[in-house]
């Protein structure tokens, strides 16, 4: 949502676009590595995973922020370099206090003997997660759906991608579309795959895009470099088959965080030095 208005600010003041989305910790440091006189396009949302350890160890728990530790349990390695950022130490206390990978998580099941199969289900909590009907796409179609509410006050219909590079998804891939909202088209891409990066950057010198994803692995988090390791499939084939699991569901409505319970609780104007970091330009050391 707040990469949404991060988006409409620039975009009615034409300010620096493309706007990239923040949500791929590796990702954000090959920009300030690599590349980063782009560092204005990026986003100061905090990733998910950090925004989310924010916004609960400083209001939701309602609890004195020293006293909660945050545990993160996801796809991505990159995570665990990226708690450890200075800038996202909020009052002392770093926003996430240690991040676990799916891998780690299945090995800790496993060395304490628990057969996860037999385990009884128990009623969630839902006390700081919405409840909602499964929706489909990521961090960019939810970014681009909440700017279309903003500036047009309804959900887009839907978004068709196009895939303009990258044969397979295991070789990098740069998917595009265009979405009209306000009147106006807005090209929006999603760049997956470290190996598309360069492609990419040559396109921007070409093309007037709106809303860029920069994704470091291919395939997206579904195949980040914390997911259980597949021997005996290609990593074509792991994406597809993981795609299927988990993304399925054509007749879901688009992601949509302007209808999440949670977020229209959240008085975000006051949560401002929450919500956002910086970025600037790093040094590469090697060992």
């Amino acid at each position: 949502m707040e990469m949404a208005r991060d988006f409409v600010e620039r975009y009615k003041e034409s300010e620096t676009l493309p706007l990239f989305t923040s949500t791929c910790p590796a990702s954000t440091k090959f920009l300030e590595l690599f590349k980063p006189e782009t560092l204005e396009h990026l986003s100061t949302v905090k990733s998910p995973a950090v925004l989310q350890g924010a916004i609960l160890k400083h209001n939701l728990l309602k609890q004195k922020p020293e006293t909660v530790k945050i545990v993160t349990v996801g796809t991505c390695t990159a995570h665990k370099m990226e708690i450890t950022r200075d800038e996202l130490v909020t009052d002392e206390l770093p926003d996430v206090d240690a991040s676990l990978t799916v891998r780690e998580l299945g090995k800790m099941i496993k060395q304490k003997g628990i057969d996860y199969k037999r385990l009884k289900p128990l009623e969630l909590d839902n006390t700081f997660t919405a409840t909602r009907p499964p929706v489909r796409g990521g961090a960019l179609t939810a970014t681009i759906n909440a700017v279309s509410e903003l500036l047009d006050h309804k959900p887009l219909e839907d978004i068709t991608f196009k895939r303009v590079f990258g044969d397979i998804e295991s070789s990098g891939s740069i998917e595009e579309a265009t979405v009209l909202i306000g009147g106006n088209k807005l090209l929006i891409a999603r760049v997956r795959g470290g190996v598309a990066f360069t492609e990419f950057f040559q396109r921007m010198s070409k093309k007037r895009y709106h809303i860029v994803e920069l994704m470091m692995c291919p395939g997206g988090c579904v195949v980040g470099g914390g997911m259980p390791l597949v021997k005996n499939l290609t990593t074509h084939e792991v994406i597809q088959r993981r795609e299927d699991a988990l993304c399925t569901g054509l007749d879901a409505p688009l992601s949509n965080p302007t209808h999440n319970t949670i977020v229209q609780s959240l008085p975000l104007a006051e949560l401002q030095e929450f919500v956002h970091t910086s970025y600037s330009q790093k040094e590469y050391t090697k060992g």
